[in-house]
């Protein structure tokens, strides 16, 4: 990460929802500067709802203390790309439903795109991140970046992440 981010081009830490993946964004922070949280509508809201005000209130506060700006999923296309356009660390998931047919984990499920997307308008790296317990202590893997430059376009780069990821499933 620390390499990627020093490159000066924007980084996409592309993960899936597997093992202790809530807060890698604060992970993220104590390697590169300048990051941002891609997360859902429940916890980027800045008014909870009261059914999840006390998980809200956990998972809000950490990512204040460390200084990563959440994102609303929802519509942040251009949020991001702008973000990325100048230099950010962004987290993403690279699992979640969309539209892009692609064999993941050995079968055909549709894919959101955004990650690959992202990258390739951008020129970001995409760097996959897996995250795991070890002797009960979570522990954060970067892998070896992606860059869209060396692939035909935004199709391309999906198969190559979703490739990496697959590896750690």
């Amino acid at each position: 990460l620390q390499r990627a981010h020093a490159t000066g081009r924007g980084v996409l830490l592309s993960y899936c929802h597997l093992g202790p993946f809530p807060g890698l964004g604060v992970t993220a922070a104590e390697h590169a500067g300048n990051v941002h949280q891609v997360a859902l509508a429940w916890l980027a809201n800045p008014r909870p709802d009261p059914s999840q005000l006390t998980r809200w209130q956990a998972w809000r506060s950490m990512f204040t203390a460390a200084g990563v700006p959440l994102i609303a999923a929802n519509g942040c296309f251009p949020v991001v790309q702008e973000l990325l356009s100048r230099g950010a660390v962004v987290v993403m998931a690279f699992d979640w439903p969309g539209s892009a047919e692609s064999m993941f984990l050995g079968r055909p499920v549709a894919l959101a795109s955004g990650t690959a997307r992202l990258s390739h308008m951008t020129g970001a790296l995409v760097v996959p991140v897996m995250r795991y317990f070890h002797r009960w202590r979570p522990r954060t893997a970067f892998g070896p970046p992606i860059d869209p430059a060396r692939h035909a376009g935004w199709p391309d780069v999906h198969v190559a992440v979703a490739a990496r990821h697959e590896r750690h499933a």
